[in-house]
């Protein structure tokens, strides 16, 4: 980031500075922003994500872990009608957009490869609707079951 900055800030040895900027999307001009957990730059929370966008990061300690703070060149924008219109749409093949929450943690870290944080969310709703289906399986094959055994009583 730093090395990006027109104006070097007052704190350019601040770590968080030595962070990677990444690509967000193709609004904003010629400006980055900073995504980060970090409370108290006054601002406020994206929903209750525990994600914080901007602030003043001259206020922050150098000794901030730089995990915390996640840069971005431009961004992508949606309005709320945008949202609720692309969650609707199913495809025919099963495909579909869909809302989920995650820890910031993985929204902000840095080990990822280009696309390979949406693989490993795509991949966990997968499992987890795929878990969800056996469950119920397996519940109504139980209560199969549980009909058969008091309908073989009753005769």
């Amino acid at each position: 980031m730093k090395e990006m900055m027109e104006d070097k800030p007052s704190d350019a040895d601040n770590e968080v500075y030595n962070n990677l900027i990444f690509r967000g999307g193709d609004t904003g001009g010629e400006s980055a922003f900073g995504l980060h957990t970090l409370s108290d730059l006054g601002v406020d929370e994206i929903g209750t994500s525990g994600i914080y966008q901007g602030g003043d990061f001259s206020s922050v300690s150098c000794s901030v872990d730089s995990e915390k703070v996640k840069f971005f060149f431009n961004y992508m924008e949606f309005t709320e009608q945008e949202l609720e219109d692309m969650l609707e749409v199913k495809y025919e093949d099963g495909d579909c957009w869909t809302s989920v929450e995650v820890p910031p943690d993985l929204v902000l870290s840095s080990e990822y490869d280009r696309g390979e944080a949406w693989a490993r969310l795509r991949n966990a709703v997968r499992d987890d609707i795929e878990a969800s289906k056996q469950q119920i399986l397996l519940q109504q094959q139980q209560q199969q079951r549980e009909q058969e055994t008091s309908d073989g009583g009753n005769e």
